[in-house]
């Protein structure tokens, strides 16, 4: 009796035993037999083919609860950084897709009687083996392709790079060079000295025995939706603390931090937690070393403070606090003392650095969350809305007005939530301190409930009749961040792969969850955590040692020690991957055949991981994702499947490690592809490892970094608590991450021995991990409406855990609860418009004005005139070389203009004259730390033209010799000639264009009015926003459409205008003063070798000017709304006061009238001195028209406005802080250049600074006057949803427009105005309205709706509309009206297009004869069209009546000699009819032509065999199986099988069958004639269970069905 096809037995071979199992998805079991076989016989073929699809589809199966992954906020500055999307991807090999119709290569073929299947299906050209043997041992293995997301800098104005450093193990500062007399003359710089190099002749201060060492893990670069964090800051920060850097250095500009002084460091961090270990990303960094090599010591830059440095003592006490354990932290050349609160059990980490003035604090607590209702990150706003010492409504922002803190701001992690500020004044800092210590542990908010309602959420109705809505600043935060689809995307990875712990929720808040937030579980919440019980403090930089304990110890000694239970526990490893499937809301009009996203994210630890393996993960992360060229990146990149990789790579900042990466904008039959091909690589990858010369790169590069340790603005002190708190959270050793370079060491010593470390890590952390999370996110255009309503769905604060929708719950409130809610909205308004009294402002401390220097700051510069003109500052930079060549770019002619950012992202992702990009990287790597180009484009006062400039910058240390090769290679050598590499850069460029439109919607806005008054905005408007995402798109569009070549030559063009002798304009060199000349000397060696330009001369720019009123509809939950005019048009003249009043008006009156009343997240201003613009700004805001209006009363407040003294003199100092902004001696040379080039000499900066140190209450009102023709006159700018758009319209007078609209950002209701405009003023023939505009997107209804109504504007007597018409229908289904229209249209006038798509419509009607009449029509109307004639022969195949289908194919031949398809059904047809000679003479014509496939090569292996040609039948079908893909291997195979069994080798034939069964287990001809051969070997029950399996898969065959009879009526 034959066994069961779903379980054979035991006694079946164990092979087919496998492949049952692999059939019924019990892949481990099938993994397992597999293994025993190749246990057996390692080079069982089949074994391994069925292993490797086994391990390939475990991924697919299963589904996880998930939710998000908390992304960076955005800081509400100019160069705010876009979010860092989470991971994605996919594991399937990537195909060529089919288009539609028959195959132009080879045509189907009746299963009846064939010797082959898989006879029409064109494949996909993989890369080739040199032998079947190879081809079968690394099916699942691919190419390697490498490229990482390209980097960029956190400077302010977007500067990139650093470069090379010195030889290995060079010194980094000698002390026989230094000129001590010179350094003693000036005291600042002589303590810093003495302070550096006392290490190197007496050792440090403190150098404690090192405690036993516990693991800990490493950092990760973290990347985000337009590009990624710099790898200064990713390697020396990880997730963390590079969000922390990105948001402050890349322009937390005072005016940004007033606005949002609550923002997180970012989503990422809400969602995800802060970096891993400093350890574990400053590699390299061989900073002070200790007695023994005294001149190897790294010397600060920064001034001391005038404290002496004070030193402990192990168990020594101290204002209530006991010295647990002493560190020398020789890396960073500072102490660390780490201290325990004796009443409290309190941490406190107090790092000693004489050497940095920017003096940092903050103090952590675990906050893990329970659910999604955002206790904790409300919390983390409410707790700064006043307190016990401080009972104003916003301390914070009063600190802001009067501050001169460097930082200032407070972030939820996905496990704890941060407060710390910096500042170089003592006093501000103390100050800062003492505002945040007061807040955290005594907070108004836990008494009031109405902070709560304000922060978090509540209902808000004005009056009776109103409809009942949520406000709160935190809900409709997380709202704008949902709306985001990176963003979200993100989130569901982090949480999807926690389902068990507290990374399971989101600690940031989901808006669905965050009404379900009572005020006592709030209370509760602050409680249980706010504890300093619970609480880590940091200290770092020059203040007095002693005098943190004390500060910090008079609020902590009110408190008694408490047991807080706030571990993080560890998720359980999962056992099987998971897959999950989410939507994200589209626009209605988005094109979205193109829009999934799709991540694979492993965790990849079990808890902290030893800093060495922590380290090496890291070194790991880089070499496959940190460069344009690194495998696993450009694998992604070069595949042509999506636009932009949305994988961070690795994430060690949270208690367990994660690695994640994908690809956004997927087709939905592209994302198996991108999943297979991520594995084939990282499959290769543990197999061959990496180039040693990838690795010395990657090495130079990040030991570069951190010998530099350049953090632009963001404090350093900062970067290093969250190094250490990555451990320190988790209850480890926080100085162990500060501590790297032993490890490091010894990791270096591994590398070199040949150990396999990266292999090794990829295996049994990436590859052997079933912890895996596959996550496909998919555009959904309802459920934005959706969402709407849902929002409305909430828990119903007064019966907790009912779910009703709002309408539903005002419907149950009775008339008197209706008027409570409608006096409580009153009573919080109330609150939040009145100002706080005069005894309550002066409890906020504060600074004089005499505390702020008269005299501005200057930079030294030293001006070399010539050509170019060379600009050198002597700044101490410890040996780092800091060079930026300058670019004009006013000679790029106008149509030029939009190409310039593709341009200069392409200059190092492209080849040089010397090699490919891969090379260069790899030659930038090893002998810099990175070169970088950027744009900037300015306004410059009393000049209309734009100042804008293509900068090239590098940072190199001494060796100086080839400092400009590389840039003046990349510069004019860059080969353009790259079609796909500079698709693959658009299409990153649109993605991140695309993304920013969501989630940076206010940054769209200004740029838009920016752009309305002045060439310089609408020239930075073409850089960015709406103008380069509709550019990107067309330029996309025209090279797919044939016209590359144009583009080409404009990229070449534009190489030609930009790098010339005429247009490089400045050289600016910041180091060092012994490093200045060789570097001039290097510099204008560049500027002496570049071309003469050929040009007639500067462009002047003539764009189309003028106030308007823009709705850009984008798929989102809230709005972006601003407004603006240019102030200098109505007569006002700048007067430095202006900076006083712009950012007093932003921190009180928009700050309480937008967000606080609003519920926005963010309400402010720009005035921009050099052009005269003005702008109001809101961010992630409910309403439209609401602030609008508010913008229109800011006038009336400045007019009325009457401040005191103290309130002004705080107003004034705010604004002295963002002047004096601290910045490191790189960013000084750097601003120094900027103010050169817009012509603000020191003179001018003085006079500016005057003012506003004398700014007059007299000036508010000044302004406000100044403010009020904005009101009549300014342009609105509106980023919103459609609803919000479509409501202020008309009251608004906005033109709305939609860039996501499908076709390339037209939406369809354009189409009709175009088609009334033609067809009514016949203003162009009615033949130019293309008709794959029509039906781009893929929505025939629209195009239904347009047709229609055109071919009535044309009296039904347009063809072209007509069978527009019927292609409608035809999409429709309807096809009754399409064969009207299209006779209509062929009465009117007869085209080949319409008779063929006539034929369409009989032949789904199935009604062939019709169409063979229509067919015949149309050949005597159109004799000789071979379109035509091969529609007769399709038509008679399908008829089968095959002499006449040939006779056709035969005609098609005589007209058009090389058509494959003729050509390949001709051959099929001679091989059927036993002429395989004449068959091969055809599929040879066909290899002539230059088709190349596995069909053709397997059809010519046949011909060969059956011809008697053996010695080429082995060659073809080793060739076939080079190119075959899962879609066609297994055909492949039985043809194999076949040929072996004419030759009579059965066991060939044998194994051949059991790999194509193993490709595919379904192919039913394989299965039968295996059951054959077992039937030949006398095994008849596996011969039965096989005629059965063959039977079940493919019921048509007779084959099995017979022999399976036979063997039943034991005949056989």
């Amino acid at each position: 009796m034959a066994a069961s096809s779903r379980d054979p037995g035991n006694s079946l071979n164990p092979f087919f035993r496998a492949v049952s199992r692999f059939r019924q998805r019990r892949w481990d079991e099938c993994i397992d037999i597999c293994t025993e076989l190749l246990e057996q016989n390692p080079r069982d073929q089949a074994a391994w083919f069925l292993k490797c699809r086994a391990l390939t589809s475990k991924q697919w199966i299963d589904d996880v609860e998930i939710d998000e992954e908390g992304v960076a906020d955005l800081l509400l500055d100019e160069n705010a950084v876009a979010q860092a999307p989470r991971p994605g991807t996919s594991l399937h090999r990537p195909r060529t897709e089919s288009g539609s119709g028959p195959s132009q290569v080879v045509r189907p073929v009746s299963a009846s009687g064939r010797p082959l299947t898989g006879f029409a299906r064109p494949g996909t050209n993989r890369p080739t083996s040199s032998s079947a043997g190879r081809d079968i041992t690394t099916a699942m293995q691919g190419n390697r392709p490498g490229t990482s997301r390209p980097l960029t800098s956190m400077g302010r104005l977007l500067r990139l790079g650093t470069a090379s450093m010195q030889q290995d193990g060079g010194e980094f500062v000698r002390l026989e060079s230094l000129d001590l007399q010179k350094y003693a003359q000036r005291p600042a710089i002589a303590k810093a000295l003495c302070v550096a190099l006392a290490p190197a002749f007496v050792g440090p201060v403190v150098r404690a025995p090192a405690p036993v060492a516990r693991p800990q893990q490493g950092t990760r670069p973290s990347q985000d939706s337009a590009g990624a964090a710099s790898t200064l800051q990713t390697f020396m920060l990880g997730t963390a603390g590079a969000a922390a850097c990105r948001r402050a250095a890349r322009g937390v500009s005072t005016a940004a931090r007033k606005v949002v002084p609550r923002a997180k460091i970012g989503q990422r961090l809400q969602g995800r937690s802060v970096t891993s270990p400093l350890g574990a990303s400053l590699v390299g960094l061989k900073a002070l070393q200790a007695e023994a090599q005294p001149q190897r010591v790294a010397m600060q830059a920064t001034a001391v403070a005038e404290a002496p440095t004070k030193t402990y003592e192990v168990g020594e006490k101290l204002h209530g606090w006991t010295c647990a354990r002493v560190e020398y932290v020789k890396e960073f050349g500072c102490t660390g003392y780490l201290f325990q609160h004796d009443k409290t059990g309190a941490e406190l980490l107090s790092m000693v650095q004489p050497a940095d003035e920017n003096k940092t604090f903050s103090v952590v607590f675990r906050t893990p969350p329970e659910n999604s209702n955002g206790i904790a990150h409300v919390l983390e706003h409410s707790v700064l809305c006043g307190s016990r010492k401080y009972p104003v409504k916003e301390p914070f922002v009063e600190l802001m007005k009067s501050s001169l803190q460097t930082f200032l701001n407070a972030m939820t992690f996905p496990d704890r939530t941060c407060y710390p500020v910096a500042s170089c004044n003592l006093k501000d800092f103390y100050n800062l301190i003492d505002v945040y210590m007061d807040a955290v542990f005594f907070p108004r908010a836990v008494n009031d409930p109405l902070v709560l309602a304000q922060e978090g959420w509540h209902y808000e109705i004005e009056k009776k009749d109103d409809p009942l809505t949520f406000k709160g600043v935190v809900f409709n935060e997380m709202k704008g961040l949902y709306s985001n689809p990176d963003a979200l995307h993100g989130r569901t990875a982090n949480q999807s792969m926690f389902p068990d712990n507290q990374y399971g929720v989101d600690s940031g808040g989901d808006p669905k969850d965050i009404p379900s937030l009572t005020f006592d579980y709030f209370k509760d919440f602050h409680s249980k955590y706010y504890h300093p019980s619970n609480a880590k403090f940091w200290f770092y930089g020059d203040d007095p040692a002693d005098a943190r304990l004390e500060l910090v110890d008079q609020y902590l000694s009110q408190f008694e020690k408490i047991e807080v239970d706030s571990q993080i526990t560890v998720q359980p490893k999962l056992t099987e991957p998971r897959r999950i499937v989410e939507d994200f809301a589209a626009g209605e009009d988005e094109d979205i055949s193109k829009k999934i996203m799709m991540s694979i994210n492993w965790v990849i630890s079990e808890g902290k991981e030893d800093l060495q393996t922590s380290l090496a993960l890291q070194f790991l992360n880089y070499l496959m994702m940190g460069t344009p060229a690194s495998p696993l990146y450009k694998a992604l990149v070069d595949s042509g499947l999506g636009s932009r990789v949305i994988g961070g790579g690795l994430d060690d900042g949270m208690l367990q490690a994660t690695f994640s990466v994908g690809l956004k904008d997927l087709k939905e039959e592209d994302v198996p592809k991108v999943e297979e091909l991520i594995m084939k690589t990282l499959e290769e990858l543990a197999e061959k490892g990496f180039e040693s010369d990838d690795i010395k790169a990657a090495v130079n590069t990040i030991e570069f970094q951190n010998r530099e340790l350049n953090t632009g603005s963001f404090p350093k002190g900062l970067a290093l608590l969250f190094a250490a708190n990555s451990n320190w959270n988790y209850d480890k050793d926080p100085f162990e991450a500060l501590k790297f370079e032993a490890p490091l060491e010894e990791l270096k010593a591994r590398l070199e021995k040949g150990e396999p470390v990266f292999q090794d890590l990829i295996k049994t952390k990436i590859l052997d991990n079933s912890h895996k999370v596959i996550l496909e996110s998919r555009p959904n255009k309802q459920l934005g409406k959706k969402m709407e309503e849902e929002e409305l769905s909430c828990l119903d604060i007064r019966r907790p855990g009912e779910k009703a929708t709002l309408q539903k719950h005002r419907e149950t409130l009775s008339e008197k609860d209706i008027e409570d809610l409608i006096n409580e909205t009153v009573k919080l308004k109330e609150i939040q418009e009145t100002p706080d009294t005069p005894e309550a402002m002066k409890t906020v401390p504060g600074l004089e004005l005499s505390d702020i220097p008269k005299e501005t700051p200057k930079v030294p510069t030293e001006l070399v005139s010539g050509e170019p003109t060379v600009l050198r500052h002597a700044l101490p930079t410890s040996g780092v070389i800091y060079t930026d060549v300058a670019f004009d770019l006013s000679r790029v002619p106008e149509e030029l203009i939009p190409l310039v950012p593709l341009f200069t992202r392409a200059l190092k992702q492209l080849g040089t004259a010397k090699g490919d990009f891969v090379s260069l990287t790899r030659r930038v790597g090893m002998s810099t730390g990175g070169i970088s180009a950027s744009t900037i484009c300015m306004n410059k006062k009393g000049d209309s033209e734009p100042v804008a400039y293509l900068f090239m910058r590098k940072a190199m240390a001494p060796q100086i010799s080839e400092l400009s090769d590389l840039m003046q290679e990349i510069a004019l050598t860059t080969d353009f000639d790259n079609k796909d590499r500079i698709v693959q850069l658009a299409s990153q460029a649109r993605s991140g264009a695309q993304s920013s439109l969501v989630s940076s919607g206010h940054m769209v806005a200004n740029a838009s009015l920016a752009a309305q008054t002045t060439k310089a905005g609408w020239l930075s408007g073409q850089f960015s926003g709406v103008e380069q995402y509709k550019f990107l798109s067309e330029l996309l569009k025209r090279i797919e459409d044939g016209g590359w070549e144009g583009v080409l030559q404009q990229l070449k063009a534009l190489q030609a205008c930009i790098f010339n002798k005429a247009s490089c304009t400045i050289l600016n060199i910041t180091s060092d003063a012994e490093h200045l000349d060789p570097a001039q000397a290097s510099l204008e060696k560049l500027a002496s070798n570049l071309p003469v330009d050929e040009s007639s001369g500067p462009v002047l720019l003539d764009p189309t000017l003028g106030r308007r009123a823009d709705g850009i509809v984008v798929p989102t939950q809230v709005n972006y709304v601003g407004k603006g005019g240019n102030l200098y048009e109505s007569g006002y003249e700048y007067h430095g006061s202006a900076l006083v009043v712009s950012k007093l008006l932003g921190a009180t009156y928009l700050w309480d009238k937008v967000r606080v009343v609003g519920g926005a997240y963010g309400g402010f201003c720009r005035f921009d001195p050099r052009s005269g613009d003005f702008k109001y700004l809101s961010y992630r805001d409910p309403n439209l028209g609401q602030t609008l209006e508010t913008y229109d009363g800011a006038p009336g407040f400045l007019k009325d406005l009457e401040l005191g003294e103290d309130e002004l003199t705080k107003a004034v100092i705010g604004c002295m802080g963002d002047v004096d902004a601290y910045l490191l001696p790189d960013a000084k040379g750097y601003q120094a250049m900027l103010r050169h080039l817009l012509g603000e000499d020191d003179e001018y900066r003085q006079k500016v600074r005057d003012q506003i140190l004398g700014t007059k209450v007299e000036d508010f009102h000044k302004f406000g006057e100044a403010l009020e023709p904005v009101i009549e006159k300014g342009g609105i700018c509106v980023v919103g949803s459609a609803e919000s758009c479509d409501k202020a319209k008309e009251k608004y007078g906005l033109s709305l427009t939609s860039p996501f609209a499908e076709d390339v950002g037209v939406k369809w209701f354009q189409y009709r105005l175009v088609a009334r405009l033609v067809v009514g003023d016949d203003a162009l023939p009615t033949g130019q309205l293309s008709g794959n505009r029509l039906y781009y997107a893929r929505n025939p209804r629209k195009a239904l709706e347009l047709a229609s109504e055109a071919t009535q504007a044309a009296d039904f007597k347009d063809w072209w509309w007509k069978a527009r018409l019927g292609k409608a229908y035809y999409q429709l289904g309807l096809l009754r009206d399409a064969e009207k229209q299209f006779k209509s249209a062929l009465k009117d006038e007869e085209t080949i297009s319409t008779h063929l798509e006539l034929c369409k419509v009989y032949l789904r009607l199935d009604q062939p004869n019709s169409a063979l009449d229509q067919y015949g029509r149309a050949a005597e109307k159109f004799a000789g069209e071979t379109h035509i004639l091969i529609g007769l022969a399709r038509t008679y195949d399908m008829l089968n009546s095959l002499l006449r289908g040939v006779s056709f194919y035969k005609k098609v031949l005589q007209f058009d000699a090389v058509n494959s398809e003729a050509i390949a059904c001709l051959a099929s047809h001679h091989f059927y009819t036993d002429q395989p000679e004449l068959a091969l003479r055809f599929y040879r014509r066909m290899l002539q032509n230059g088709v190349v496939s596995a069909e053709l090569w397997n059809n010519m292996g046949l011909c060969c065999f059956y011809a008697g040609q053996y010695d080429l039948t082995l060659s073809c079908f080793e060739r076939a199986l080079m190119l075959a893909d899962d879609d066609n291997m297994a055909d492949v195979w039985y043809n194999i099988g076949q040929v072996a069994i004419g030759v009579g080798d059965l066991g060939l034939a044998y194994q051949a069958f059991k790999i194509a069964i193993s490709v595919d287990p379904n192919h039913a001809e394989s299965y039968n004639n295996i059951g054959v051969l077992e039937l030949r070997k006398g095994n008849v029950e596996q011969a039965q269970a096989h005629f059965g399996q063959a039977m079940r898969l493919a019921p048509h065959l007779f084959e099995p069905a017979f022999n399976g009879g036979l063997l039943a009526a034991g005949s056989v």
